[in-house]
């Protein structure tokens, strides 16, 4: 063995050992803690049509109307309430729960039940 071999295995067994005492929690979307990200929803901006996936796609989307009827891009129809931070859409056949995080004048991002996070923007 050279001696340039011989320094690259024992580099790679000290970062090893150091690599092994080392724990680093890693997070997922299941276990993240959104509890300290929420407001309150300011429905006067709330108003108008958001994008669900990006700010130039336009194949994906809900409008929220100020009688409190929505659309989707999928002409499916319901309704929606608003409590502080809260948002219930009511359609015929299903009921969707989610929670404020962040609302700018551009973006909203939702907590859907448990753990989907969902971004939603105004179109460009």
């Amino acid at each position: 063995m050279n001696l340039k071999n011989m320094i690259n295995t024992m580099l790679v067994a000290t970062i090893m050992t150091a690599c092994s005492s080392t724990v680093i929690p890693i997070r997922t979307q299941q276990d993240a803690n959104y509890s300290s990200l929420t407001q309150n929803f300011n429905e006067a901006n709330l108003w108008g049509k958001w994008l669900t996936n990006m700010p130039r796609e336009t194949t994906s989307s809900v409008t929220l109307n100020k009688d409190y009827s929505l659309t989707t891009n999928t002409n499916r129809v319901g309704t929606y309430t608003i409590k502080k931070d809260s948002i219930i859409m009511y359609y015929p056949d299903a009921t969707a729960r989610g929670r404020l995080l962040e609302q700018t004048d551009a973006r909203l991002y939702i907590l859907w039940g448990d753990a989907d996070a969902v971004k939603y923007y105004r179109q460009e």
